[in-house]
Order: structure tokens, then C-alpha cells, then sequence
């Protein structure tokens, strides 16, 4: 039967080879760069112990470089991004922070601004206009071969100092991929819009809730910082817990910067950055699913 499937496979562009195969097992070791196991009924993704500190080890000689310093290699950058990048196919919740080392590795190219970032071609063509040139001639492209050192961009250390956090614990973190009690999903609300808060968590017919008022730290600061803050702090308490480890949670909430900021897994604000670093934190090393869906104010 096995033969007639690879058969089949292969008619149809997909290359299977008998020396590739395995005996099924719920440990099966890595694969494509991750490894796939099974517990507690909770079906997890990992990665090598040799990778994970092999990506520690990257992200701190970047730190190093790039310390005291306003240029970094460029060729051992591109090599550790290259690396990088197939880490984060395993753990997601790293890929916000890449962003620095690609706009890093880029910075060479013409026509970017001080933070490394393009300028639009709208920008572009007004720049040309400036400066008299023909708004229809050709806008120089990058065809030359990048310098030996590249110029450090503006949002590569805090991408570092993130990356860091991600990644220090000394083993692998599991990253549920599906919890075992999926039939058990855990719905959670959580909002902040005034002087106070509250939050509530339903799972296996309970329900956990929380409120208060904010103390005067909080109370100073922007709305969406409390949103947000709210969110965080329900999810860490849920987590200390228990009742998020195995479980795949939908929490709602009526702000969508807050949204916005988890799915962007970054933000210009300061504050909120940390804010959304700690809910990656709960992604990655949480054992949980993580939904963070917005729901309208009405």
C-alpha cells in the first residue's frame, strides 16, 4: 500500500523516497529543522538542543558587534539572519525581531531614511522633483555589491535585547502547535478603558475573573498602555495558574491597538513594545495557543 501512495505522490510532482520515511513515533527527532513530539496528549514543536544554543550564540555576537559600534560585518550578518530566519520557522514569535537585521543588512541600498526604512516611491519622485530631475527618468536601483560593513539601524538593539529575552532559557521551550484539550477552549475578556479594570476567563464551566482600580503609575499613562497592560497581566496570572498550559485561549478585547500590537509583535512605543514582548514571552514559552481577537466597543 505504501508503494501505491509513493507511486501516486511521485505522478503527481511530490518526490517520496523509501530512505526518507520513518516508523511511526510520537518522538520522531528533527525534521526540516524542528523537532515534532507528543505530551501529555499536547502536540509540541521544538528545536534541537545543538540549535537552539546555536542561535544564542548568533544573537549574542550581534549584541557584541553591534556594541558601542555603528557598523557591523556585513557578510556574517547576512549568514546568521539566513540562519535566523529558519529558526524562527519553529518559534513565530521571533520574526517581529528580525526586522532590525533586515534593515540593517539594507541600509547600503539608496534611497532609505535614517531609521532604515524605504522612502515610498511618492517620497521618491518628490525628492526628484527638488532637486530638478525628470520625474519620469529611471530611479537608481542597489545592482552594486554591498560594503564590507553595513550602517547599524536605529531598531536593532531593542529587536536584540527582545531576542534575548526570547530566547533565555537554557533548553529548548515547547511551543504548542495543538493542545490536547482543544475540546476545552478557554475564552477570556479583558478591559480597561477608564480608572479601572477587569477580566474574566472561562474554562471547563468556570469562571476566573479580576477587577480593580488602577494605582496612580497606571493611571498617568495612555489608554492603550492600560489596554494592553490589562491583557498582559490577566494572561500571567492565568499562566501562574495553570490554566493556560495545554490549552488553546481566545481572549477578546475592545482595543485594537492592542490587537494590532500583538499581531505586529512590535510597536514605536517603548512601553508598549515591552508589553507585547511579555505576551510573545507567553506565546513561546507558555505551552499555549495564543488568539488575541477584537471585538467592537458596541
Amino acid at each position: 500500500m505504501s508503494r501505491v501512495i509513493a507511486m501516486k505522490l511521485n505522478y503527481l510532482g511530490l518526490q517520496d523516497a523509501a530512505r526518507k520515511r520513518r516508523d511511526p513515533s510520537q518522538q520522531p527527532g528533527p525534521w526540516a529543522g524542528s523537532v515534532v513530539g507528543i505530551e501529555d496528549g499536547m502536540v509540541y514543536v521544538t528545536v534541537t538542543q545543538e540549535r537552539w544554543d546555536k542561535a544564542k550564540m548568533m544573537v549574542k555576537w550581534i549584541c557584541k558587534a553591534v556594541e558601542g559600534s555603528e557598523e557591523v560585518d556585513y557578510k556574517t550578518l547576512e549568514s546568521y539572519r539566513g540562519f535566523l530566519i529558519y529558526f524562527s520557522r519553529t518559534y513565530p514569535a521571533c520574526v517581529p525581531y528580525l526586522k532590525g537585521v533586515h534593515l540593517t543588512l539594507d541600509s547600503w541600498r539608496p534611497w532609505r531614511k535614517e531609521d532604515g526604512w524605504k522612502y515610498s516611491l511618492r517620497e521618491i519622485r518628490a525628492m526628484l522633483e527638488e532637486r530638478g530631475a525628470d520625474v519620469g527618468e529611471t530611479i537608481p536601483g542597489s545592482g552594486d555589491k554591498p560594503p564590507g560593513k553595513v550602517k547599524v539601524a536605529p531598531r536593532l538593539h531593542d529587536d536584540l535585547r527582545a531576542l534575548m529575552e526570547l530566547l533565555q532559557p537554557e533548553v529548548p521551550s515547547k511551543r504548542a502547535v495543538h493542545p490536547s484539550r482543544g475540546a476545552t477552549v478557554v475564552y477570556g475578556f479583558g478591559d480597561a478603558s477608564g480608572s479601572g479594570f477587569g477580566s474574566s476567563f472561562t474554562a471547563e464551566g468556570e469562571i476566573t475573573y479580576a477587577h480593580g482600580q488602577w494605582d496612580d503609575l497606571h493611571s498617568i499613562k495612555t489608554s492603550n498602555f492600560r489596554e494592553l497592560a490589562n491583557i498582559v497581566y490577566t494572561l500571567e496570572r492565568a499562566q501562574q495558574q495553570g490554566t493556560l498550559r495545554n490549552r488553546e485561549v481566545f481572549l477578546f478585547t475592545d482595543n485594537s491597538t492592542a490587537e494590532s500590537a500583538f499581531f505586529k509583535g512590535t510597536t514605536k512605543s517603548e512601553e508598549l513594545f515591552d508589553l507585547v514582548l511579555r505576551l510573545h514571552k507567553i506565546h513561546m514559552h507558555g505551552e499555549v495557543v495564543l488568539h488575541l481577537v477584537h471585538v467592537a466597543g458596541k
